[in-house]
């Protein structure tokens, strides 16, 4: 379709809306970059997918894609070989902890939602790979003692280190001979 039949539709002012109602700025961008298709199946397939959408909304409207994020440049990152900070690794942990509730329910719901199901599907995070995030990083961010060998071992060392320092100030403190110079 040209651009003077779009703008007589008024098209970019429904995509507008549309964006409008986008969880985050991936959504808004797939929204943003719809076009109208000379492709009588992939029309069909996407009116399909809309009137599923709506049934959804209509029967489910506590569905959503929950605290998810557009993690897409961590991912990038992580792909590059970079390093993820911990708000980073939150975030992906958040995101695929809501992917996996969305692949739950519509698995179940399956008969209902096909266009949904094969829209989720691949949505569903590896085995294990959430749990491995919660293991070393906890909800606060804060990296847990045991997340590898050298970091238990080093902040056993550092406790250590703290409380014989701890020990040494307060026998300086009760020492008889210091006392006088601590209160100058």
């Amino acid at each position: 379709m040209d651009t003077k039949s779009l703008h007589t539709l008024e098209y970019f002012a429904v995509l507008e809306k549309l964006e409008s109602y986008a969880a985050f700025s991936a959504s808004e961008k797939l929204a943003h970059a719809l076009r109208p298709t000379n492709d009588l199946p992939l029309a069909l397939d996407r009116l399909q997918r809309t009137s599923e959408a709506r049934l959804l909304l209509s029967k489910h409207a506590e569905v959503s894609v929950g605290g998810a994020r557009d993690i897409r440049p961590q991912v990038t990152l992580a792909e590059r070989g970079g390093v993820l900070e911990i708000s980073d690794l939150l975030d992906v942990k958040i995101t695929l902890e809501s992917a996996r509730e969305l692949g739950r329910f519509f698995a179940k719901q399956e008969q209902d939602y096909p266009h949904l199901v094969a829209i989720t599907a691949p949505l569903i995070p590896p085995m294990g790979l959430i749990e491995a995030i919660s293991r070393v990083i906890s909800d606060k961010g804060e990296v847990a003692d045991d997340a590898s060998a050298v970091l238990a071992s080093i902040r056993t060392q550092i406790k250590t280190a703290h409380n014989r320092l701890q020990r040494k100030l307060e026998q300086i403190i009760s020492d008889p001979n210091t006392t006088r110079f601590l209160q100058e």
